[in-house]
């Protein structure tokens, strides 16, 4: 009970407080020690630094669905994205336990890589696989501009900071391509960079 009713919020960090499933604060909450009244009062706690999900994504999230692009092919991509949970309370009490990273994985794990294979599935189906292959830059700017929108649609407190493809796969063939698209603030002045 003693352990239960405090939380540390460490300096790499930010927090919101919760009584009864109703949050209560009203902006991140600093680095600190948080006592909490046991089963009434929770403190949530989220990483202020950025954070990295890797995924071999495209087809089905656990069990290969037998095509992803629009002529039926089989095509998967592994990707990274590097992240920052954003300290935004107002989005954050809409997903507070899913964006918890509890028990060694990020913060948000299981609904950000469910909205990334999403994300590559629509991207993938929208044209041929050669097609796909021949213009990875092309792949990759959609599925930025694609995961960047299912985030803002679904208030998903998660600022995206960059989106790798490392390879493509399919049945037949593993392609070794890497290509890089940085998200780009108005101040950085660049817009992408590839490798």
């Amino acid at each position: 009970v003693v352990t239960a009713s405090q939380n540390y919020i460490q300096s790499n960090q930010f927090g919101m407080r919760e009584i009864l499933g109703n949050v209560i604060s009203d902006k991140a909450l600093p680095p600190g020690l948080y006592f909490n009244i046991p089963f009434i009062q929770w403190t949530h706690s989220y990483q202020s630094n950025t954070q990295s999900i890797s995924l071999n994504a495209g087809s089905g999230r656990f069990v290969k669905i037998p095509s992803s692009t629009e002529d039926q092919n089989t095509l998967t991509a592994e990707i990274t994205l590097q992240y920052k949970v954003a300290q935004d309370i107002g989005k954050l009490s809409l997903y507070r336990w899913a964006m918890d990273g509890m028990f060694g994985v990020p913060d948000g794990y299981w609904l950000l890589t469910a909205r990334m294979n999403e994300s590559v599935n629509a991207v993938l189906g929208r044209r041929p696989m050669a097609e796909t292959l021949s213009n990875p830059q092309r792949f990759i700017t959609e599925l930025t501009a694609d995961l960047q929108l299912r985030f803002q649609q679904n208030n998903i407190p998660v600022i995206i900071e960059s989106l790798e493809v490392h390879k493509f796969g399919t049945s037949l063939l593993r392609l070794p391509q890497v290509v890089t698209y940085q998200v780009v603030r108005p101040s950085q002045g660049k817009t992408a960079q590839s490798s």
